[in-house]
This record gives structure tokens, sequence and C-alpha cells, in this order.
């Protein structure tokens, strides 16, 4: 009966079931009170701890590594935006093709036009995204360090 109730609580945690809901399901099974059921799955838990991580980490890897390349896009896209609204290269080059016609002066009106465009509204949301994105990026690399590692603790417990 032990080892049956075990392997049903060794699969539930694998799939990252709630803990309320395997403890009333444990409860229900085996009769215990609600602390002993508690205290059981507690007990499988830190005895197989790296094997609920190990079957968890593909798909934990995975969403990581989606909010990774969402936070890249957050990054990136508001500065390609940024460029593409201001459109410096083209305004330094109509600068620099135009010769004696054009001075500093007429370069920076162009300059203070496009930046006009942006309002005091719009750049502050394009900072505010890209610390965003800055943020889950580094969120990200965090986790993703912390699931290496636990494959190469288990890589190193195999040899």
């Amino acid at each position: 009966m032990k080892e049956q109730i075990t392997s049903y609580i060794l699969k539930r945690l694998k799939r990252g079931a709630p803990e309320d809901d395997l403890i009333y399901s444990v409860c229900q099974k085996t009769e215990l009170a609600w602390d002993e059921a508690e205290a059981l799955i507690e007990e499988v838990r830190d005895e197989h701890l790296t094997e609920i991580e190990t079957s968890q980490a593909p798909l934990k890897g995975l969403i990581s590594f989606i909010f990774y390349i969402m936070g890249i896009i957050l990054i990136f896209g508001p500065i390609v935006y940024l460029l593409a609204l201001l459109d410096i290269t083209r305004t330094f080059l109509i600068f620099v093709s135009s010769g004696s016609e054009a001075d500093a002066e007429t370069a920076l009106r162009l300059f203070e036009n496009r930046c006009a465009l942006l309002s005091w509204f719009e750049l502050p949301s394009i900072i505010f995204t890209i610390m965003i994105g800055i943020g889950i990026v580094i969120a990200n690399v965090r986790y993703m360090s912390g699931i290496w590692e636990q494959t190469f603790r288990k890589w190193k417990t195999i040899e």
C-alpha cells in the first residue's frame, strides 16, 4: 500500500499538482488525517526531489526560453521603432549629401522636429518597455542557470 501511494504522490508531484488537491486526494485514498498526509507528501518530495525537478525541467526550460525571446523583443522592438520614427540615418545622409546648402543648424532643426513627434507620453512608455524587457531577460537567465545547475548535478551523480 505504501509503495502505491508513494508512486501516486510522485506521479502527481511530477505533473505539478497543487499541494492542497494532492493532500486531499491522499486523504481520500489512505484515510489519513490532513497533517499526516501533508507529512507523507513532504517526505516523498524530499526523497525524490531531483527526480521531480528533472521531469519538470523540459517544460519549464521551454517556457523560460519563450519568455527570454519575448524579453529580447521587448528590448529591441522599441529601439527599432524609435530609430524608424526618428529616421536618424536618412536625416544624417541628407545633411551630408547636400554639401554647402545645409548647415548644422538645419540638421539640428530636422532632428528636433523628429524628436517632437515622440511627445512626453510616448518616450516614457518606450523606456519602460525596454526596462521590462531587460528585467524579463535577467530573470530568465537566472532561472535557466538554475536549470543548468540541476542538469549538471544530475549528470555528476550518474557518473
